[in-house]
């Protein structure tokens, strides 16, 4: 049985927890694999940009979900948002190279800047953002993963827009697709990488048996 939800509007301590939640999650992807190869810890890098330098974009320009421990959770950018130079910088963009090194603060940001220039030219009109949803591997099977996935995109439906995400690993792409997604574009990446850009019109029917445990690299 999924935990309950609560949006987090303010950082502090459940963020924290659930950017320790995410990196769990998140510790293995292909993406962050290919950003923090031979990095010497990268929970607690993951840790950072998950609980503090991503939480912090997405309170300001979408929405932040969480269980209500911070085990499992969802951020979002709301449709026409889109982080400026300054709030990339007020949310810690400088330490960027502190906490991933720099290797891979490079890797993350190029891979980031190719990630944002094919969602606006895929997507162009406005859509809910899922920029990461993850379940930290002890609590995975409950169904906390689908049912933050479906609250936003109930929301996506309110608002009468689309739901975009991207993933890099194909079973992935085929439990998504059971959600009402729909793959745009393929890309094949440095390093091995294949991405796969996905986007779900509103209203489209759900399968809701089954849920991703987490999403790849954005910035």
């Amino acid at each position: 049985m999924a935990d309950p939800i609560l949006a987090i509007a303010t950082p502090g301590p459940l963020t924290e927890r659930l950017g320790m939640s995410l990196a769990q999650a998140f510790h293995d992807a292909p993406d962050y694999r290919f950003i923090l190869a031979c990095h010497p810890d990268r929970m607690s890098a993951l840790s950072w940009f998950f609980g503090s330098f991503v939480a912090r974009l997405a309170l300001r320009y979408g929405s932040v979900l969480s269980t209500d421990i911070g085990g499992a959770g969802i951020l979002l950018f709301a449709p026409g948002q889109s982080p400026s130079l300054s709030a990339l910088l007020g949310a810690g963009a400088l330490s960027l190279p502190r906490f991933f090194g720099l290797r891979g603060a490079w890797r993350a940001f190029f891979l980031g800047l190719h990630l944002e220039r094919r969602r606006l030219q895929l997507a162009p009109l406005p859509h809910w953002y899922v920029i990461a949803v993850g379940v930290t591997p002890e609590l995975q099977g409950r169904g906390n993963g689908i049912a933050l996935l479906k609250r936003a995109l109930q929301r996506s439906d309110a608002d009468g827009v689309p739901c975009y995400l991207e993933v890099f690993e194909a079973e992935l792409v085929t439990r998504y697709e059971r959600m009402g997604f729909v793959v745009l574009h393929q890309d094949h990446l440095p390093g091995g990488l294949t991405l796969w850009c996905m986007l779900r019109p509103p209203c489209a029917l759900a399968d809701t048996t089954s849920t991703p445990s987490h999403r790849s690299f954005t910035h």
